[in-house]
């Protein structure tokens, strides 16, 4: 080859190798969901096999979710261990609460699992200094976790909060809800009250209520949020007909593209049995957020008061 040519060639190469690398999937919204996995880890009617294991990571993958809220997850190890399943761009965070007993004590907490390819985690928190009792009844066995995230390579940046509330039909357990609610509410009032905190926030997960409760009304009163919900009936969990699953935004969280909001139950319609063997009682929530630029790039997010470390930096 002249030298003239290959100088030529190593020119263009070197300017080809400086310009910046498409960001992964940067043409396709962000997605984001909540899955109850069902006492991940620990179930034992029926034991989940490895090839269940894999089929929840597969399933995941699927949902083309950047950030999955998740409940039910007996310990840290176990999370880590499905993020790995995953793929290795998956990370998480999990809560320290929500143990139930047994030997070893088992775990039923909330988390989260993202994609590193899509956002970036700027912090995680369990909110624990929520108050654990309210008018004499125990509230919040599972304590929400909070995690802030923004767009690998420019796009939006909000807080999620996710949730796994008092379960049962009692009209205690009704009430704890709506207390759990409260407190919620107080909290993410606080956040958005405060200067220069960015109000980009939704809670999301296993609310244990439908529409149209009283639960539901603690936090859409006065338009401070919205549960989203599909155009058609839908349940969110084999047992009955109702979705007590949620992604709720609340007002001003412009890049919730509410309209994409879906309950993932294809399968579990055709066969529930099938569906919960494989994968858990309920199914999977999801909505898309707009990848445009950031509508308040000055705000920031105040850390909560006990971080969390993503489980990749944790060792045996």
């Amino acid at each position: 080859m002249p030298r003239i040519h290959l100088l030529l060639l190593i020119m263009i190469v070197a300017v080809f190798g400086c310009l910046p690398r498409p960001i992964l999937g940067a043409d396709k919204p962000l997605r984001i969901g909540a899955w109850n996995l069902e006492h991940f880890g620990s179930r034992t009617d029926p034991r989940r096999t490895d090839d269940d294991l894999n089929a929840i990571a597969a399933k995941i993958r699927n949902l083309e979710v950047s950030v999955l809220a998740v409940s039910e997850v007996n310990g840290w190890r176990t999370l880590r261990d499905l993020a790995h399943r995953i793929g290795p761009e998956w990370d998480g965070v999990l809560g320290r609460t929500g143990y139930i007993g047994g030997q070893p004590p088992k775990q039923i907490g909330v988390g989260f699992l993202w994609d590193n390819r899509r956002v970036q985690l700027v912090s995680a928190s369990d909110w624990k200094n929520l108050p654990r009792r309210f008018n004499g009844l125990h509230i919040f066995h599972r304590i929400p976790v909070a995690a802030c995230f923004r767009a690998v390579g420019g796009g939006p940046d909000f807080r999620l909060v996710a949730v796994h509330l008092k379960a049962g039909f009692e009209p205690s357990d009704l009430q704890k809800r709506v207390y759990e609610l409260t407190e919620i509410k107080k909290r993410i009032v606080s956040l958005r009250s405060t200067p220069g905190e960015d109000s980009d926030i939704a809670v999301l997960g296993d609310f244990n209520h439908g529409l149209c409760t009283p639960e539901h009304a603690t936090l859409t009163n006065k338009g401070l949020a919205s549960y989203l919900t599909t155009n058609r009936p839908v349940s969110s969990i084999i047992h009955f007909d109702n979705q007590i699953d949620h992604i709720v935004p609340l007002t001003g969280f412009d890049e919730i593209q509410k309209r994409t909001f879906d309950v993932i139950d294809n399968e579990g319609k055709c066969d529930k049995t099938t569906w919960r063997n494989r994968y858990s009682d309920h199914y999977p929530v999801v909505v898309d957020l707009n990848t445009g630029p950031d509508d308040d790039p000055e705000a920031s997010f105040s850390v909560g008061e006990s971080p969390l470390r993503p489980l990749s930096q944790f060792s045996n």
